[in-house]
């Protein structure tokens, strides 16, 4: 049994795999790239005019995109002193 990130591409692979490749040409000619090692590290630290901004927004962007999925069904006893 496959794992569950590799399910929806068993059986149907071609045609996920089709749509993956065809958004990320229309998002690549919207954006004005022609070949992909043109978008290959056009987002990386390297390239950053600007490096300690683009930490700080990754730092920001990694902290309002985490929650933590605490159990709600759980009682904890806090002992009386």
């Amino acid at each position: 049994m496959p794992c569950r990130w590799c399910r929806p591409f068993c059986g149907t692979a071609a045609a996920y795999l089709t749509v993956m490749r065809d958004g990320l040409a229309r998002w690549m000619e919207i954006h004005g790239f022609v070949t992909i090692e043109e978008v290959r590290g056009r987002l990386s630290l390297v390239n950053s005019p600007d490096p300690s901004a683009f930490e700080r927004a990754n730092y920001i962007r990694t902290l309002t995109s985490w929650s933590a999925d605490l159990p709600t069904d759980t009682a904890i006893d806090i002992p009386s002193l």
